[in-house]
């Protein structure tokens, strides 16, 4: 009775349990569940058996490596390097469990120099794809072999033939394609997030790599295997740098606020270190972290949270810093055996490392603390209504010169200014502010007498009325009065398109290129579905737009292409085939028509013109689309939007066209500088200082820094007092 209370049978209340089951006895598990169970530790998602493979390449001694994938890497991940190749002997060995060239011993631990070890990543991604192909080709071989494996062993390449590798053509290093990833585990692919947000995973493996190893001489490229376009592309070249490279893959706004931190040995603790850090100034909602040790992509969770904490005290709440570290310790005092995945690493002296780092790092910032600078944000708009907050409730008010407006030299002279009340004085800076906004530069009738009024068109697509009301949900109250009433005033820089405009009191400083980028997109999403269009006379051929936009196109983009072998006329045929595809849908909403001749060729025969409802003095339409930017916009209208999903597709053409009417910008010391001025002013006031009056300005203007409150009349007033 004991022994079967102690197993189980007897229920605490002293009933019988009926419903007990059986005690099983111990068996082996099955060779193939292990492995699979094992391939699941190794392979959580499609971007870890891409780090598996990237690894080897390195390993491999690859100096260029070219990665494509299908829906985020689930249908398809493929990886092709020019390393050392695979040797025909080794190909049966190659995804067999615990097989590798890179350890012979366990003491080989100590002195690991190698990513791979454990002879499992092939192995493991063998048995969570349906179909995996090796080509590989050694230097010394005069033919390429290529190899299909299922659950780490050599099947047949096709059903009925032998199961050895079989001779075909090939460069030298190996190319892997694994297919159908965790198509025998459901439960698995079940867990996983989209093919988009998989691919983004998988994009950010590639990226940090290409950052550590782009400055010593290995190219990375990354693509979708439907897409004519890279997504990465760091060339392969001993003069890349390490901040070249963060420059081509995270952009050159991050390279240019890094700070680097110069080489540093510590004999005791036998570690190095090197690396590049943000600055002060760099501001990110998101932050990035890469932590190489001894060339091997880790993380440090108590590393990581040392660094966020020494920066919580420099930053903005919310903001997060950029930091690449790369840390050389001593392989004794270094454990890679931790986890199946090699993620994390355990080394000596952990604590005094990470103290040294930090201090290290705070030195760095410190030094660099003098040139930080400080942009003024949203809580400058915040503030837009204080003044009126404070002011006296009387009606009648004491008047001083310094809270005088004054936007028109003919509506009021300077003499009789000093006897206007306040009251009297909001009146007439309401009326000159939206009567004569433009009295300073002659203009034609039209432009100014004209009533500005966009109709609404009709629409029966939800995404439209999705975009249409989120931007009255997001809009800034305070910013709209603002630039409702903006009274121009001159013209900053040319060259970095900043003008200066009035409102009551203060002085504004204008980004016009956001301003109207956002101007434009409202206009355009207001008139979805009867845009007027502009017809284009003679019509161009899209072959010439598509071939003039590739040569516009800048060195790293046109890199990226030769990289990936994909030539001019491969992407103008695809772009032929995708507006092709879609001109009935881009005629009826946005007024884009192409139109296939007869001969073949493809014709662009109208643009939007959000303007179309505005005439001048000839009966003439008034046109902002920037005529250079066609080419452009043709070739990122084709192939820049998913067609797939309604939302984002309509979104991202809008926006496509929305930057086609930014000028471009101006070149940099011009002799013509008055010129210049003139054009971005007749450009302001002819089209987009009218089209202020029905926009709707969001929250995230003011944040951009694109409107920025610089000074106002009595702290001018102030200052020319104590002259």
């Amino acid at each position: 009775m004991e022994g079967d209370e102690e197993s189980g049978i007897f229920e605490a209340d002293g009933d019988v349990n009926t419903n007990a089951t059986p005690q099983r006895a111990i068996v082996r598990l099955p060779e193939d569940v292990v492995n699979r169970i094992a391939a699941g530790e190794i392979i959580h998602r499609p971007a870890n058996a891409l780090k598996e493979m990237i690894e080897n390449s390195l390993d491999a001694g690859a100096k260029m490596i070219r990665i494509q994938l299908r829906d985020g890497g689930l249908k398809m991940l493929q990886v092709q390097d020019d390393g050392n190749g695979v040797a025909y002997n080794d190909l049966p060995l190659l995804c067999q469990r615990f097989a590798t060239s890179k350890l012979r011993t366990f003491s080989d631990l100590q002195n690991m120099t190698t990513f791979g070890f454990r002879g499992e990543a092939l192995a493991s991604i063998s048995y969570v794809s349906a179909n995996m192909n090796v080509v590989s080709r050694t230097k010394d071989s005069e033919i390429a072999y290529k190899a299909s494996y299922a659950n780490g062993t050599l099947v047949p390449v096709k059903p009925g033939q032998s199961s050895d590798p079989k001779p075909c053509a090939g460069s030298q290093g190996t190319f892997i394609t694994a297919e159908d990833l965790f198509f025998n585990v459901p439960q698995r692919k079940r867990a996983l997030k989209s093919a988009s947000d998989e691919y983004a995973m998988a994009l950010d493996v590639v990226s940090k790599y290409a950052v550590h190893y782009g400055g010593r001489g290995v190219g990375f490229s990354c693509k979708k295997a439907a897409s004519a376009m890279v997504d990465l592309s760091v060339p392969s070249s001993s003069s890349t740098t390490t901040l070249d490279a963060i420059g081509v893959v995270y952009g050159s706004k991050v390279s240019k606020e890094l700070i680097e931190l110069q080489q540093f040995n510590n004999s005791a603790y036998g570690t190095q270190l090197r690396g590049y850090i943000s600055s002060p100034n760099w501001n990110a909602r998101r932050s990035v972290f890469l932590l190489f040790i001894n060339n091997r992509l880790v993380d440090s969770p108590a590393l990581r949270r040392a660094v966020l904490a020494l920066y919580a005290n420099i930053l903005p709440k919310g903001y997060h810093p950029w930091v690449y570290l790369d840390l050389h310790i001593e392989e004794s005092n270094v454990d890679v055996n931790v986890h199946p995945t090699k993620r994390e690493v355990h080394f000596l002296h952990e604590e005094d490392i990470i103290e040294e780092i930090c201090t290290k790092m705070q030195d760095a910032l410190t030094m660099a603390n003098n040139t930080r600078t400080f942009a003024m944000t949203q809580s400058v708009l915040r503030n837009f209504d204080q003044d009126r907050v404070m002011e006296p409730t009387s009606s009648v008010r004491p008047s001083y010169p310094q809270h005088l407006v004054r936007v028109d030299a003919r509506a009021q002279t300077l003499d009789g200014m000093g006897a206007v009340t306040r009251q009297n004085e909001k009146q007439q800076s309401s009326e000159a502010d939206i009567v004569h906004p433009e009295m300073s530069t002659p203009m034609p009738a039209t432009a100014v007498q004209q009533s500005y009024a966009v109709k609404q068109s009709r629409t029966e697509l939800e995404s439209i009325e999705d975009l249409r009301k989120s931007i009255h949900k997001d809009r800034s109250v305070d910013c709209t009065e603002i630039l409702r009433s903006l009274t121009f005033v001159g013209v900053a820089d040319a060259h970095r398109q900043l003008l200066l405009a009035q409102h009551s009191t203060k002085l504004y400083l204008i980004q016009m290129a956001s301003l109207i980028e956002e101007i434009a997109f409202q206009l355009l999403l207001q008139q979805f579905g009867e845009l007027p269009l502009i017809r284009l006379q003679p019509a161009p051929l899209v072959q010439d737009l598509v071939r003039a936009a590739l040569l516009a196109e800048s060195e790293k983009s046109n890199a990226a292409r030769r990289a990936a072998n994909v030539s001019d006329e491969k992407v103008i045929e695809t772009v032929q085939d995708r507006l092709k595809a879609h001109a009935e849908m881009l005629m009826d909403y946005f007024s884009i028509e192409v139109r296939a001749e007869e001969d073949g060729c493809m014709r662009l025969i109208s643009l939007p013109n959000i303007f179309g409802h505005l005439g001048n003095t000839s009966g003439k339409s008034e046109i902002a689309l920037q005529l250079t930017k066609i080419p452009s916009l043709l070739l990122r209208v084709a192939m820049q939007p998913d067609y797939t999903e309604e939302k984002a597709c309509l979104q991202a053409i809008l926006q496509e066209l929305a930057w086609a009417h930014v000028p471009q910008q101006l070149q940099e010391n011009r002799s013509d500088q008055s010129t210049q001025k003139q054009a971005i002013k007749h450009n302001w006031l002819r089209f987009w200082s009218t089209a202020l009056k029905t926009y709707v300005p969001s929250r995230k203007l003011a944040k951009q820094g694109a409107v920025l409150a610089i000074t106002n009349l009595p702290s001018l007033y102030s200052t020319f007092e104590r002259c």
